[in-house]
């Protein structure tokens, strides 16, 4: 609304207040209806929501990293420098690992047996392993190794296998069976030692 601009006399003033009074009200009553809502700042603490153990739905997509042609176009300081880097962000990554929970060492050690000599690639689901048993365990090693643990880095969740703990041992024989014998024993020793840990309920993560 626009207020009335003509001069009006000293015996007007009183109405004119007042009329000027109600039309600033409609306007700021206007503005606020069409006003958002101020943003909150955003919270440094995490507040988890839902279960407290991370059961995603679907198998989290894994790409090979397309970095070779990039690399070669590097001078070779350049390629020391990340080489190196990276050997040290690796070297840490054990750091994180104890931080994360006291079983997380020894699942990563576990997993990264079973996983050598890219035996991953072998394993087909044929016989008693199912594609489904295949899956989940495929999806527990990429969560386990993005969040470098059994705990989610964001939530604060446990990361706990969506099968069962029969089914998970049945895959890691699977896998064992492309390795040498040796491995063998001490992949089903591993398993022994971290399978409770592996498969309880978690409450809250060590990172929270």
């Amino acid at each position: 609304r626009e207020l009335n601009e003509a001069p009006i006399d000293e015996g007007q003033i009183g109405g004119a207040e007042e009329k000027a009074s109600v039309a600033a009200e409609a306007r700021a009553d206007e503005a606020s209806e069409d006003k958002p809502p101020p943003a909150q700042a955003p919270s440094l603490r995490h507040e988890p929501s839902g279960p407290q153990s991370a059961t995603p739905s679907a198998v989290p997509a894994v790409r090979k990293l397309q970095c070779r042609e990039a690399f070669e176009r590097l001078s070779m300081k350049e390629k020391k420098y990340l080489y190196h880097l990276s050997a040290a962000s690796w070297a840490c990554a054990r750091l994180i690992l104890h931080q994360t929970s006291p079983e997380s060492p020894k699942i990563a050690a576990l997993l990264h047996t079973v996983c050598g000599d890219r035996v991953y690639e072998k394993v087909k689901p044929e016989g008693a392993v199912t594609k489904a048993e295949l899956d989940h365990f495929h999806e527990f090693l990429i969560r386990f190794w993005a969040n470098l643990g059994n705990y989610d880095a964001l939530t604060g969740s446990k990361i706990i296998p969506r099968m069962s703990l029969a089914s998970f041992e049945k895959v890691l024989v699977r896998h064992a069976s492309y390795l040498p014998s040796w491995k063998r024993g001490q992949i089903l020793r591993s398993f022994d030692q971290v399978k409770d840990a592996l498969f309880a309920d978690g409450k809250q993560g060590e990172r929270g």
